[in-house]
């Protein structure tokens, strides 16, 4: 009779585990030949101001974003700047005319009546008495580098130096001698 009882447990067993991987293998067919579900609807991007395209230009940026201000006339020195694109806001390291350098964001107070009110790729702007000015952080010249333009300027030479030399030429090549 044992015999019998596991011989009858052991077939039980084993029709457990056929109808187990029949399951599993109806269920991966079924999962196989299912069509896949419906793409969500994604709305459209948003359309770019192009108003905020025509007052910037990424690649003159001097000219897009202070090149028509004054530059100031304080004894102010710019040593380094962190612009930050995602806020609008950043960073600059300004020297005050005691020479002490400290660290500036938009929105604070350098002097009396002087406010640093924005930062660009090579400048600041500051505020002085309602007027807008640059600091440029080349401010040994105290001079805006100039933008480039590909027109010369009234009296000078519409050529560049050395236009008219001749272009260096490579010798021309030697040729095996017959044999």
């Amino acid at each position: 009779m044992n015999a019998s009882l596991r011989l009858h447990a052991g077939h039980a067993l084993l029709a457990l585990l056929t109808l187990l991987a029949l399951f599993l293998g109806w269920r991966a067919f079924h999962a196989a030949t299912a069509p896949l579900p419906a793409m969500p609807q994604v709305a459209p991007p948003h359309m770019t101001d192009a108003a905020l395209l025509a007052r910037f230009d990424p690649f003159f940026r001097t000219a897009a974003t202070g090149g028509e201000l004054p530059v100031t006339a304080l004894a102010f020195s710019l040593h380094g700047l962190r612009l930050d694109g995602a806020t609008g806001r950043g960073s600059a390291i300004i020297a005050l005319a005691d020479g002490q350098q400290a660290v500036y964001s938009v929105g604070d107070t350098l002097a009396d009546g002087v406010t640093l009110a924005a930062i660009a790729i090579d400048h600041v702007v500051i505020v002085r008495g309602g007027t807008r000015e640059a600091l440029w952080l080349d401010s040994g010249s105290r001079n805006a580098p100039a933008p480039f333009t590909s027109a010369p300027a009234p009296g000078e030479p519409a050529e560049l130096p050395g236009a008219n030399e001749p272009a260096p030429t490579a010798p021309p090549p030697q040729q095996a001698e017959p044999q």
